[in-house]
């Protein structure tokens, strides 16, 4: 494919761009409906990728384990299970392929030299003077000892088991074979267009910075690539193997709550009108905001809410003291960190109290 035609098609799946303040990198979230991509992750769950596949099925997920023969199950297993993950090759064609169809020819097109430069380089960190060139990478498919010696000395750390890299070094036929087979089968799957456009436009309706504040510390720098996913359980994000320059996040949204308990109308905490007029005074800082939002995510340590909001750790914690007063903050230490847990109920409850105060009857 050429590179403009690459280019072209990436930009008409590319709906949004999200350029994201405040927050360390990376500095933009694109976010857009990948189906393609959902496929790939479907694969990956199935094969013991992520812990949520081995918790919570969903109905798209049963529906392809039962698609999929015993034979092409090992496969999905050696091809998307940890430490190799060599069926995720196919990621980056996956943001411009519109189909399923398009995403096998691209993979069944792909050179034996750049699925072993992939598979090397998911394998660990690449020294920065190893040698790296398509023969290079031709050679290692052809010589099991100098493969071997390429492992140990230019990827740090070198793997601790490498024989399931080297054997796909060995034969990246066999892996372009089984993941156009494995492409085939998820194929069946009835289509899904209008859930995927659905979940899209709850997307663009998300905060870029609770988006962001996914993204480990460790993958900071890369774009971070966000798409809605089928075979999520409901409320799962999923960090997929990130690629030279970005990282794939899936995300699955819980359903609607329509039971009398739904957390939309949270029983309001009654409180005196100076303690309403000071939860709306925290809210309304900016750098406050951020940091809540940060923490409906997850629980956040100081020095980690220092680096994501770009704050000092003595502004930060002058922040937290702030919530904490208010007792909507819990401590708990892991080893030597002090982690932060928003009391969301007591913010949802206070917030509806509020509410109930202002339009009461009552002067």
């Amino acid at each position: 494919m050429a590179n403009g035609e690459a280019t072209a098609q990436n930009d008409a799946v590319r709906t949004t761009h999200y350029p994201v303040l405040r927050i360390a990198p990376p500095s933009a979230v694109t976010v857009a409906a990948l189906p393609v991509a959902d496929g790939l992750l479907a694969l990956a769950l199935l094969a013991g990728e992520h812990p949520d596949a081995q918790t919570t099925e969903t109905p798209a997920r049963v529906l392809l384990r039962d698609r999929l023969s015993p034979v092409q199950q090992r496969a999905a297993h050696a091809l998307f299970a940890p430490p190799v993950v060599a069926g995720f090759v196919a990621w980056e064609a996956a943001l411009v392929a519109p189909d399923t169809d398009a995403l096998r020819r691209t993979v069944d097109a792909l050179p034996d030299a750049a699925i072993v430069a992939y598979v090397v380089r998911a394998a660990g960190n690449l020294a920065p003077d190893a040698p790296q060139s398509p023969g290079i990478w031709q050679s290692l498919t052809e010589d099991e000892e100098w493969a071997a010696a390429y492992l140990a000395h230019y990827l740090d750390p070198p793997p601790a088991d490498p024989a399931p890299v080297q054997a796909i070094l060995a034969q990246p036929r066999a892996v372009r074979r089984q993941l156009v087979d494995l492409l085939a089968a998820s194929a069946l799957l009835p289509d899904d267009s209008a859930w995927y456009a659905a979940a899209l436009d709850r997307l663009h309706a998300t905060d870029p910075v609770t988006l962001a504040a996914h993204v480990p510390t460790d993958l900071r720098g890369r774009e971070a690539v966000v798409f809605p996913s089928r075979f999520l359980a409901a409320g799962s994000v999923c960090i997929a193997l990130p690629t030279s320059n970005r990282v794939f996040i899936a995300v699955a949204f819980p359903a609607a709550a329509t039971s009398e308990t739904d957390p939309a109308t949270p029983a309001p905490i009654i409180a005196d009108a100076a303690t309403y007029q000071e939860i709306h005074r925290l809210l309304a800082d900016p750098a406050r905001w951020a940091a809540v939002r940060l923490l409906l995510v997850a629980p956040r340590y100081g020095q980690e809410l220092s680096e994501m909001l770009k704050l000092s750790v003595a502004t930060v914690s002058h922040h937290l003291g702030l919530l904490k007063a208010l007792d909507l903050v819990d401590t708990v230490r892991e080893e030597h960190r002090l982690y932060y847990h928003l009391r969301t109920g007591r913010l949802r409850a206070l917030l509806a109290g509020a509410e109930h105060g202002l339009f009461s009857d009552q002067p």
